[in-house]
């Protein structure tokens, strides 16, 4: 009977040990941008490993209490920092994993376009391919002026697009066969 009790109390102890090295495991691994549904704010995780910068607009970054609200729960369910590098919607940044310049933000094999009519550039003699083009805040929805400049695999909306201009991007973008992801309707994620 001893043996029988030992032997049980080893196997729940290896069971429980290889669950949380597998939990540790795949948390190394992440890999993944999370654009998140928070209201008035636009907030985008980069993730890579446990590493992880947001990129977010200068209200939420001065806002420790909606910051800790709205995405420290996330971090800490994925074991991540709960200081990330905290980047701006203008700020310029690099590291290993990500790369920002301008409204541009490259991370893996992924282009995000943080849109901003000011900053199409004109000059260019072709439409840059890009996989996902982010609009926020109160801009006017045109849809068209944004596919002269881009090739956009899908177009995001997010929650700091009050909801009446929400509607009429997603029409214009339907109107042309444009993919489009209003982020109010959930977290969009791309691993």
């Amino acid at each position: 009977k001893e043996q029988g009790v030992v032997l049980a109390t080893l196997s729940v102890f290896l069971i429980f040990a290889v669950s949380v090295s597998l939990r540790l495991l795949s948390s190394e691994r992440q890999d993944n941008m999370m654009v998140y549904s928070l209201r008035h704010h636009t907030a985008i995780d980069c993730v890579s490993g446990n590493e992880h910068v947001l990129i977010a607009d200068s209200t939420l970054m001065a806002d420790e209490s909606a910051i800790d609200y709205s995405l420290k729960g996330r971090w800490a369910q994925c074991r991540l920092s709960s200081h990330p590098a905290f980047i701006g919607l203008d700020e310029d940044f690099e590291n290993a994993f990500v790369v920002k310049r301008s409204n541009l933000v490259s991370f893996g094999d992924k282009l995000l376009v943080l849109w901003n009519e000011e900053k199409l550039s004109d000059s260019l003699s072709f439409r840059l391919p890009v996989d996902y083009v982010l609009v926020m805040g109160k801009q006017k929805p045109d849809v068209v002026s944004m596919t002269r400049g881009y090739e956009v695999g899908q177009l995001l909306i997010d929650g700091s697009v009050p909801y009446y201009l929400a509607e009429k991007w997603e029409s214009q973008a339907h109107e042309i066969g444009l993919s489009c992801y209003k982020i109010s309707d959930g977290a969009f994620e791309v691993k």
